[in-house]
């Protein structure tokens, strides 16, 4: 089986396993009671002030490269020092078991720093959208590699 292909399938499990302690309406129901603060990341990208937009990335691991990040590494530090040196905005890898990311993750950077943060992982189903949104992110990475024409117009 192609190694996309596995990825897929275990995001499918989980994604199912996720559904069944927080179904698709509480998820909902919970944005509706949050305090989520407006994205700020098409301006970030668009910004005519800054001739070069870079996005930084948190990623802690990578099935060719192995352990990049530890789970010791502070990540909102990691965050401060991409903000402080002019990064635009922040892409938060949060696929866990071939990136070893969390959704956890962009609630940490979130709720900490103000940074447009897009989340990067296999979006495969709407529920992840709204979890997206939940957990404090702006933006969502799509591959249309793994998504049919239907599902794109649907996002």
């Amino acid at each position: 089986m192609p190694f996309l292909d596995k990825i897929i399938e275990s995001k499918r499990a989980h994604l199912e396993e996720l559904k069944k302690e927080a179904p698709l309406t509480e998820i909902k129901k919970q944005l509706k009671n949050s305090s989520f603060k407006e994205s700020k990341f098409l301006s970030a990208i668009q910004n005519p002030d800054t001739e070069v937009k870079i996005i930084g990335e948190i990623k802690r691991k990578s099935p060719s490269g192995g352990e990049i990040l530890d789970r010791a590494q502070d990540i909102l530090e990691i965050a401060r020092v991409y903000k402080a040196n002019g990064i635009v905005a922040l892409s938060v890898l949060t696929e866990k078991e071939f990136f070893d990311g969390d959704v956890s993750d962009l609630k940490l950077i979130s709720e900490n720093i103000d940074f447009p943060i897009l989340r990067k992982d296999f979006i495969i189903e709407e529920y992840q959208i709204y979890e997206s949104k939940l957990y404090g992110s702006h933006a969502v990475l799509l591959i249309t590699r793994i998504l049919d024409d239907v599902t794109l117009k649907k996002f």
